[in-house]
């Protein structure tokens, strides 16, 4: 049995060669890509993939409704759910973040922190996030500081970008670009963190929203499709994706 994860050229190549039972897992963005900005040969390579599928799983309803719209026919597949590690992420006490803010951060626990976690590609809207971020500093005397991750693969060209971005607003020294992390760290920098951003053009199940929550930081999302699963109401303060005023206005 072959199990491949993303739903991309891998998943075609296993269908060319007729492996079976073949098992994909779509991730949210391999087969939102593919309605978003994909070519018709992708689009293509993808639906035959999923045709030759034994078994499709994703982690939620909206992209599995669009791997049968793809092919057009009911395929076989089923919802699998992600789960975090409660042994790990939950709110971390003050001892605790101040063996990460001096060392690794170098901010004081009174400067309120606004962490915008996701990887940095252009979907994830940080442009969105920076321009509201001037808003708000605009109109409070709190000082504040906003975090951007840099982890994983992501466009070098984007984040040069963004950081002109942040210095033609003014708020290039309010902005702090945090390296890679031990995962271990991660639940303090969540626990750190006032509120956590998290605005995506699209998306598929964001772990790092949960994780976040599990650490009981408040977050601000996207009111995405997608999200309509796991987004209880009044749990999460939601705005559309790409309204600057709205996220600006947001104080949870």
């Amino acid at each position: 049995m072959v199990h491949n994860i993303y739903i991309g050229d891998g998943a075609y190549r296993c269908a060319l060669a007729g492996l079976s039972p073949l098992i994909l897992t779509a991730l949210g963005s391999d087969i939102n890509d593919v309605f978003e900005k994909g070519t018709s040969r992708k689009q293509r390579m993808t639906a035959k993939a999923l045709l030759s599928a034994s078994y499709i799983t994703a982690d939620t309803d909206e992209i599995l409704k669009r791997c049968e719209l793809l092919v057009g026919k009911p395929l076989n597949l089923s919802l699998f759910y992600f789960g975090i590690d409660l042994n790990l992420f939950y709110s971390r006490s003050k001892d605790e973040k101040l063996l990460v803010a001096p060392k690794e951060l170098g901010i004081s626990l009174n400067t309120r922190i606004l962490l915008s976690p996701r990887r940095i590609t252009p979907k994830m809207r940080h442009d969105i996030v920076l321009e509201a971020f001037k808003k708000i500093r605009d109109i409070s005397s709190v000082d504040m500081i906003l975090i951007l991750r840099r982890f994983g693969s992501y466009p070098v060209a984007y984040e040069k970008e963004l950081r002109e971005q942040a210095e033609e607003l003014g708020i290039g020294d309010h902005v702090l670009w945090l390296d890679k992390i031990d995962y271990k760290e991660l639940p303090i920098l969540y626990s750190l963190a006032d509120v956590v951003i998290n605005i995506p053009e699209q998306d598929g199940l964001p772990i790092t929203v949960l994780e976040a929550s599990a650490c009981m930081t408040p977050v601000i999302t996207s009111d995405l499709p997608a999200y309509q699963e796991f987004l209880s109401e009044g749990a999460y303060v939601r705005v559309r994706s790409g309204d600057v005023e709205a996220l600006a206005k947001c104080n949870p």
